[in-house]
């Protein structure tokens, strides 16, 4: 369920930043970090093993559920979004995170539906409102040319303006712009045109054997 790290670390780069990696590993982790996060979580599931970052993504070992988001303040372990409360059905992961005016976005690895919005791996969603939960579609990735089979699995907003830096976890192109999955691309969504913002093997010869799936 998702990649991990060669050993548990923690991300304090900014209380605020939201970080997509996924933490569905199978190491022990120290009893400290486990102790706290248990005392700070809003709910009960079961997490015996967690690597803390800023807005990951855990898993229920319990039920095999992945599709809860875990928030770091710089002090604090709080579970952000339990996915269970709020539509995201079991089976579906989450693999990509973003904030936008302090709402969650959020990027499935299946397609599902939440409340109104039917949404593929491909797009983004935004959780509006929690009483009661408001879903939207703010990035439809299909209608701006992303290829069939590719999973977005790294997203992050840039700007007030809406522009996005993404990466899928396939080869492809889209909108002129060729990009592997170790890519970071840039959408304009004023003009709905793309660029690459990060050519992963370029910068990092190993990264051509990786799938960078956290912006």
């Amino acid at each position: 369920c998702g990649s991990h790290l060669d050993a548990p670390s923690v991300v304090v780069s900014s209380t605020n930043r939201w970080d997509a990696r996924r933490r569905c590993d199978n190491r022990a982790m120290p009893r400290d970090i486990l102790d706290e996060f248990a005392a700070e979580q809003r709910r009960k599931p079961s997490y015996p093993n967690v690597t803390v970052e800023i807005g990951m993504v855990v898993e229920d070992r319990a039920s095999h559920y992945c599709g809860d988001v875990v928030r770091w303040n710089g002090s604090l372990y709080s579970v952000e979004l339990d996915g269970s409360d709020h539509g995201i059905p079991a089976g579906a992961q989450i693999d990509a995170i973003g904030v936008v005016a302090g709402d969650l976005l959020l990027s499935l690895d299946v397609t599902a539906t939440l409340g109104n919005v039917t949404a593929s791996d491909e797009d983004l969603v935004r959780l509006e409102s929690t009483q009661p939960d408001v879903w939207s579609l703010y990035f439809d990735g299909s209608a701006q040319g992303v290829p069939a089979g590719a999973d977005l699995d790294g997203a992050d907003v840039l700007d007030q303006s809406g522009n996005l830096a993404l990466s899928f976890d396939i080869s492809g192109s889209v909108g002129g712009v060729t990009f592997d999955d170790e890519d970071i691309l840039e959408y304009a969504a004023a003009g709905g045109t793309w660029s690459k913002r990060y050519d992963g093997s370029a910068v990092h010869g190993a990264l051509a054997a990786a799938d960078v799936d956290a912006v």
